[in-house]
């Protein structure tokens, strides 16, 4: 990735990033300290520049900006980066992350809504089920954006992913971890009360043929959660 536009998009340098898209950025070497593999030649247009620019980690410069934050400089990036290349919305990087895995991950919830509108507009254009395909992308470790959002113990972003899509409550991840199990294992109680909601055919598996009632025994945790636990299971 040229350098330039991997720092535009770190920053939320919208004016740069525009600038160097339409002018269509000439490629150089990356120096050892950069880190910045770069795969472009001069004279491409902003599509092709877009869709082949590369970390080393495979990051394309929408998972660049997804991770790097969410104000109003970041949100227009994402914006002008989907613009030009789509079809980055969701292609997966060297660790299989999409860009809301990335979003997640980082706490960036408006970057969150961002992306999810884009895949809403891609749905309402004619891509049926485009919002749950983008939703249930599953990185290297079979596991979710919802599994970031509760990882980090961010309750608002677990509850608006939830609400956009109740089915991602329901998919266990790696080594059949569920989002239930996670937030009990953790200590996010008030979490996983909002996933307890979520109905009948909520996922409480987890690893070695565990399940979100083990965890919640083995933690100590509250005798009425458990018990709605054991009930549910049953």
């Amino acid at each position: 990735m040229d350098p330039k536009l991997l720092r535009a998009a770190g920053r939320g340098d919208c004016a740069v990033l525009e600038a160097l898209l339409l002018g269509a950025a000439a490629a150089a070497a990356a120096t050892p300290n950069q880190q910045v593999a770069i795969d472009v030649g001069s004279g491409q247009q902003s599509p092709l520049l877009l869709d082949a620019a590369t970390t080393p980690q495979g990051d394309s410069a929408l998972h660049v900006v997804a991770a790097s934050g969410d104000g109003e400089g970041s949100l227009r990036c994402a914006r002008t980066i989907y613009s030009h290349a789509a079809r980055l919305l969701d292609r997966p990087n060297a660790r299989g992350d999409t860009t809301l895995h990335c979003a997640a991950r980082a706490g960036n919830a408006a970057m969150v809504r961002c992306l999810l509108d884009m895949a809403r507009e891609e749905e309402l254009a004619g891509s049926a089920g485009r919002v749950a395909e983008v939703m249930e992308r599953q990185n290297g470790r079979r596991e979710t954006a919802l599994h970031d959002a509760v990882r980090l113990g961010d309750k608002q972003l677990v509850d608006h992913l939830i609400s956009v899509h109740p089915r991602l409550a329901r998919l266990p991840g790696g080594d059949g971890m569920s989002p239930l199990y996670l937030a009990v294992s953790l200590g996010h109680d008030h979490i996983a009360e909002a996933l307890h909601q979520q109905g009948d055919e909520l996922s409480y598996a987890g690893p070695a043929g565990q399940t979100a009632l083990h965890a919640a025994v083995l933690r100590g945790a509250e005798f009425s959660f458990i018990y709605a636990i054991h009930v549910t299971q049953e």
